[in-house]
């Protein structure tokens, strides 16, 4: 008995499956939940929008990278723009605690590598580490712009464009500072090394004389270390215990003036010889 193809096609098709009918309350909830979607991802873009459009406003278009840029945000992190009104005090105070521990440890860091390597190594390292992140943010931005197709310029225009000049008024203030710091060491070392007060000269042989001692134990930058970190630990412990610290202070204080009346009574040549008065 023979069987054409066809009839053996027929043989072997499989009876099709009714299609099984939709749920209507399925549906509704995954229109539902789609529509919650599109409302989320709508409400997010706006919120995003209004946050540019307060950034475009705060800093200059030329300075705009994104409101998530990285040179954005360390701007903000520095207030670049506010650079005159940060002194030293608001550091050594940790009125910002980022901002101090940043100077802390980035001293501390100078500090270290100075004292383990010559001056020379660490300046290099330092400006190649520099240059090296430098190039390295720019090929970065380069690639993201041409990835998002944005024209933003250059990552660093605002550094570019930044006046860092010194000011001629400014570099008189500061030489006559120095000098006029640098005549009154001048005549007060004289002062003490001729013996114009005996008493002060005294005083100042016993500081030489302790100096010696911790020379002994301490190499100039390990002085400079201990120094540093002083800096940003004694103002703020002052700054805490204010009270007992003055108390103990005057005590001490007054303690050396008594210590100080007696031997300027017992040295009569201690004293200074001051001039006869005009006739």
């Amino acid at each position: 008995m023979s069987s054409t193809p066809q009839g053996s096609a027929r043989a072997l098709r499989r009876p099709t499956t009714p299609p099984t009918p939709l749920d209507g309350a399925a549906v509704n909830t995954s229109v539902s939940v789609l529509i919650d979607l599109a409302n989320v991802l709508v409400s997010m873009r706006q919120l995003v929008r209004a946050e540019a459009a307060l950034q475009s406003k705060a800093v200059p278009r030329s300075h705009k990278y994104g409101p998530h840029s990285t040179v954005l945000k360390l701007y903000r992190f520095l207030q670049l723009r506010d650079a005159p009104t940060r002194t030293m005090e608001s550091l050594i105070y940790w009125r910002c605690a980022a901002r101090s521990g940043a100077a802390l440890g980035g001293g501390l860091a100078l500090l270290v590598a100075l004292a383990s390597c010559s001056v020379v190594s660490v300046l290099a390292y330092a400006a190649l580490l520099a240059l090296a992140a430098a190039v390295a943010f720019r090929i970065y931005r380069n690639v993201l712009q041409a990835v998002q197709k944005t024209n933003d310029g250059h990552p660093f225009k605002w550094l570019l464009e930044k006046d860092i000049s010194v000011p001629a008024e400014r570099a008189q203030a500061l030489a006559a500072a120095a000098t006029a710091h640098l005549n009154a060491a001048a005549h007060e070392l004289r002062r003490l090394f001729l013996v114009e007060d005996l008493v002060d000269s005294l005083k100042f042989g016993v500081l030489l004389w302790c100096l010696t001692y911790v020379g002994a134990c301490f190499n100039g930058i390990t002085l400079i270390i201990l120094g540093w970190i002083a800096l940003f630990t004694l103002p703020k412990a002052y700054e805490m215990n204010k009270a007992q610290v003055d108390a103990n202070l005057e005590l001490a204080r007054a303690k050396i003036n008594e210590i100080t009346a007696k031997v300027r009574a017992a040295v009569p040549l201690g004293r200074k010889v001051e001039t006869d008065k005009e006739k």
